[in-house]
């Protein structure tokens, strides 16, 4: 697909395709971690995460 064309062929003359992040390397993509699920145990003395560094989601207790 060339800058200024649609994908049902209209032309756009205006549209311009600009990479997002043009210096980043895919490595900075595919080394993400995503966390979920944060919540305080029952006494309120932890904070429980879990998080996908080592590539599953596993659960940490926070003091």
């Amino acid at each position: 697909m060339s800058a200024g064309h649609g994908f049902s062929g209209t032309v756009y003359p205006d549209l311009y395709l600009t990479p997002v992040f043009p210096n980043t390397p895919i490595e900075d993509f595919m080394d993400s971690v995503s966390y979920r699920g944060a919540s305080f145990s029952p006494d309120s003395s932890k904070l429980l995460v879990s998080h996908n560094r080592s590539g599953i989601f596993n659960v940490y207790a926070i003091n």
